[in-house]
């Protein structure tokens, strides 16, 4: 029976260890100094390809040429750059006021559009809050509790043609990007 447990284990431990990859990253700190990277990122138990954006948004790995790792806290980052494990390219961003965390910038334009990623303290699970931020520099954040229709409308109050595209469209990440890219043009 203890033998089962220890097999169980040592499949679970080497499982669980295959769930941290190194990928190349471009690191700019808040005096515009660049450097080129590694890091150290979580990625999905199930689906290795897939980041745990908590993995890069408060503290990051470095690993170096030699092998060691050290933390740094992202108090000194401006910007992170990197391209994932599916090939996307992602940039985050420090905007926070304390500069205690990253967010990534989904769309770059009139209207930014961020995405704030944080562990929900009962479950462990990623809460993610989307942030606009328009060109008068009004920010509106959609949690939980607000939804991104009535946000997108009120940023979007002087072009009231989108009010009906807004309402119409089925609002995942593409959808949110065309009514943004809508809304920027004259």
């Amino acid at each position: 029976m203890i033998k089962n447990f220890t097999v169980l284990f040592l499949l679970l431990s080497f499982f669980a260890a295959g769930q941290k990859n190194v990928i190349d990253a471009q690191l700019m700190t808040f005096n515009n100094h660049t450097s080129q990277v590694k890091i150290k990122v979580v990625t999905n138990m199930f689906s290795p390809k897939l980041l745990n954006e908590l993995s890069v948004n408060s503290r990051l790995l470095i690993v170096q040429e030699n092998g060691k790792k050290f933390p740094i806290t992202v108090v000194n980052v401006k910007e992170l750059t990197f391209v994932d494990l599916q090939g996307a390219q992602r940039k985050f961003i420090n905007i926070s006021g304390d500069r205690r965390s990253l967010t990534e910038l989904v769309y770059d334009g009139k209207i930014k559009w961020h995405r704030q990623f944080s562990r929900n303290a009962y479950d462990g699970s990623i809460i993610i809050d989307d942030i606009f931020i328009n060109e008068r520099n009004e920010k509106v954040t959609q949690g939980a509790f607000t939804g991104v229709k009535k946000q997108l409308a009120k940023l979007t109050e002087s072009k009231p043609e989108l009010i009906t595209q807004i309402e119409s469209t089925y609002l995942n990440k593409e959808g949110i990007i065309q009514i943004l890219k809508k809304y920027e043009e004259d």
